[in-house]
């Protein structure tokens, strides 16, 4: 059988092995390479915990001034799960409660910024070189937020974490993308997700063993360190980058350790990524591309953007609700926690079941979606009832995580190879300007769990409209690329063993054999 030309990078990652041993052991190095970036990402329930009696309303000055907002010794402090928190470091009691959400809105402005940042920049830089300098600009920006002097130093210091956490993502999203099939699109989410309920459970335990946001935020650097090294050791840089700059030895050589990795023969990558050049235009697309299609691909940015958005909002607000609603039933702060993130776990596992399977995405996406939100305003209506109230915010953050995996699959699958990785960025980068809401309901309403349950129900159902407005996606198996043996078997050889050299003609779409 002749040797068939591939038509893109997807088909010539599919010849290599598609999602063999070389990426299994790339996506398990990405996946520990978030952990402590996640971990930031939910640093706010440690850090604004409020570990102060807020009877002390009582004793407030009339007029409540930042630097000292209550007579000294007014406030009965509780150190049962914190012993130093942002609220004792900086009275953020009274009045000045509110200000605990800025913390978490200043590192949602800038993880949406970070993602937007990954795919713009990167496309000069590179994905690899750009989560290198993110790392350390992490490390940075953790290490020196502990020895901040003013709140508003510590916000923007966080401010910074975020973006170069957004980095972090979108880059190590990007390279594992570039390196693996697109059919394999709802692995790299499951094992994005995993990193996310690591990193929980990481948090939990500093925050048991210390007791101090400094200490937890220190904590949570250190180890960057070590896996920024490891990521310029180990992880390549994106080969789709490096043949749209047109270095196509570096991606003969990345594609070649593929290869070798995966157990087929390098000997003819080159003729592989020949083919790839000859499509060109399959592996560029700048920002402008995702917007510049004024049909099909409009819509799909549209109702995506707004589905992720209002979906951001009721899972951080259900994400955050059990770390400052826990006294309601008189659970412990660590009991909550915990099994958030073990609803987290079932989550995945159910969404992942379910991605695995060649079924349509949209239905129990935004069937996960509506009973969630429904869910939450039942527990507005029966808020009198503490447990009750509990018992329907944990269903519904069970079953609003199960759409959050899936929607994330639906996203990254509802738009071709070449402009997947920029769509699903930006869209995860609007979606977290929406969810700078979600700390300012959960901390204004603090003392009230019904006001912030129905807005969560009303955001869920409304994202679940915008889920149904969605164009339907399916797991990507192109017959065209794996109905053929894996290369090199294809290759036709001559008399003298060697294989035929593929001549492709751009003028052409078929390739002429010499």
């Amino acid at each position: 059988m002749p040797f068939k030309r591939p038509g893109d990078l997807d088909d010539t990652l599919i010849r290599i092995g598609g999602f063999g041993r070389w990426q299994r052991v790339q996506w398990v190095i990405a996946s520990v390479s978030l952990v402590f970036f996640w971990a930031s990402n939910f640093f706010f329930v440690i850090a604004s915990y409020s570990n102060i009696d807020m009877n002390c309303d009582l004793y407030c000055k009339p007029n409540n001034s930042f630097s000292s907002g209550v007579e000294p010794g007014s406030c009965q402090e509780d150190h049962t799960y914190m012993k130093f928190t942002t609220v004792n470091e900086w009275n953020l009691i009274c009045d000045d409660s509110w200000l605990r959400s800025i913390v978490q809105a200043a590192f949602f402005v800038g993880q949406a910024i970070g993602l937007f940042l990954s795919y713009t920049i990167g496309e000069f830089i590179g994905p690899r070189k750009l989560l290198c300098l993110s790392s350390v600009v992490f490390v940075v920006c953790t290490c020196v937020s502990p020895y901040s002097v003013f709140y508003w130093i510590f916000v923007a210091l966080r401010l910074g974490v975020g973006v170069t956490t957004g980095v972090a993502f979108g880059s190590i999203y990007t390279i594992a993308f570039d390196t693996s099939a697109s059919r394999f699109i709802p692995v790299l989410c499951c094992s994005l997700i995993l990193a996310r309920i690591l990193a929980h459970y990481l948090l939990i335990g500093f925050a048991y063993v210390t007791q101090s946001w400094n200490l937890v935020n220190l904590i949570i650097s250190a180890p960057v360190f070590v896996l920024a090294a490891l990521n310029i050791w180990l992880m390549p840089e994106s080969p789709r980058w490096y043949l749209a700059k047109k270095k196509t030895t570096d991606a003969e050589r990345i594609l070649s350790k593929i290869a070798r990795c995966n157990g087929y023969k390098p000997e003819h990558i080159s003729i592989l990524v020949l083919g790839i050049e000859a499509n060109v235009n399959d592996i560029k697309c700048s920002i402008l591309d995702v917007f510049s299609d004024s049909g099909d691909l409009f819509k799909r940015i549209l109702t995506l953007s707004l589905a992720n958005i209002f979906h951001a909002i009721a899972y951080y607000v259900l994400s955050f609700s059990p770390a400052f609603y826990h006294k309601l039933a008189g659970w412990t702060l660590y009991w909550n926690l915990g099994l958030c993130g073990l609803l987290e776990l079932v989550a995945m596992l159910a969404a992942a079941a379910i991605s695995f399977f060649n079924v349509p995405r949209r239905c129990p996406t935004l069937t996960a979606a509506v009973a969630a939100g429904m869910l939450c305003m039942l527990g507005s209506a029966v808020c009198d009832s503490a447990l009750a109230t509990m018992v329907l915010m944990f269903s519904s953050k069970l079953l609003i995580t199960i759409s959050d995996v899936l929607l994330q699959v639906m996203t990254a699958e509802a738009f071709p190879r070449k402009m997947s990785t920029g769509a699903f960025l930006v869209i995860l980068s609007l979606a977290h300007l929406g969810a700078v809401a979600a700390p300012y309901l959960v901390i204004s309403l603090e003392q009230d769990a019904m006001i912030p349950m129905l807005i969560c129900g009303v955001f869920a159902v409304c994202a679940s409209f915008a889920i149904f407005m969605a164009p339907e996606t399916i797991r990507k198996d192109d017959d065209s690329t794996t109905s053929h043996k894996p290369y090199p078997v294809d290759l036709e050889m001559t008399d003298a063993g060697q294989p035929l050299i593929v001549q492709v003609q751009f003028s052409t779409a078929k390739p002429v054999y010499v």
